[in-house]
């Protein structure tokens, strides 16, 4: 009768350590996302902070032939029908429009670049 309760103990604590493995598997599997939520925030944050300083700083055009009179709502030029044509018709500046694009393929490589990493390190394995 002992032999069997030592026997069933061994399998409960077998099962036991079986649980968390699994679990310890999945709490892994979540952090890994997490960073990488965390990786992709920041890039995405990267991004909007350069966008934002060009924006504030870079001259836009939008406004200057009339456009938008004081109290009035907006309504973006539309270069007669022709869509749009460039900063001649009020719309953005073209350093405003390549410094945005730019800022953005950089933090598109920049985030294709350390998943690369990331998973060149088996750190994106489960």
């Amino acid at each position: 009768m002992a032999n069997q309760l030592s026997l069933v103990e061994r399998e409960i604590d077998a099962t036991e350590d079986l649980l968390k493995f699994k679990l310890d598997k999945a709490r892994n599997r979540l952090i890994r996302l997490d960073v990488l939520f965390g990786v992709f925030a920041a890039y995405l944050t990267t991004l909007t902070v350069v966008g934002n300083l060009f924006g504030m700083n870079l001259p836009f055009g939008g406004y200057a032939d009339g456009t938008v009179p004081p109290g009035g709502p907006f309504v973006p030029p539309t270069g007669g029908g022709t869509g749009y044509a460039g900063p001649w018709e009020g719309g953005p500046s073209w350093l405003f429009l390549v410094t945005v694009s730019a800022s953005t393929v950089a933090a598109v490589v920049l985030l294709i670049t350390t998943l690369s990493l990331l998973g060149c390190a088996n750190l994106l394995k489960t």
